[in-house]
């Protein structure tokens, strides 16, 4: 009976392992994603900024 225990332990301790990897994984994949939107929203930002001042 222990050592069903034991293998079940090992098991979930596995499993909780790659979860904790796969959610590492994807806190880094949205960091990117927002960094790589940030900086073509500056660049959207510095073309309205030229647009403004070509109107004026």
């Amino acid at each position: 009976m222990k050592k069903i225990i034991s293998i079940i332990l090992v098991l979930v301790a596995l499993f909780g392992i790659v979860a904790a990897g796969l959610s590492a994984k994807a806190a880094l994949d949205t960091k990117d994603h927002y960094s790589k939107a940030g900086e073509e929203n500056d660049k959207n930002m510095k073309a309205v900024d030229d647009g403004l001042a070509q109107l004026e």
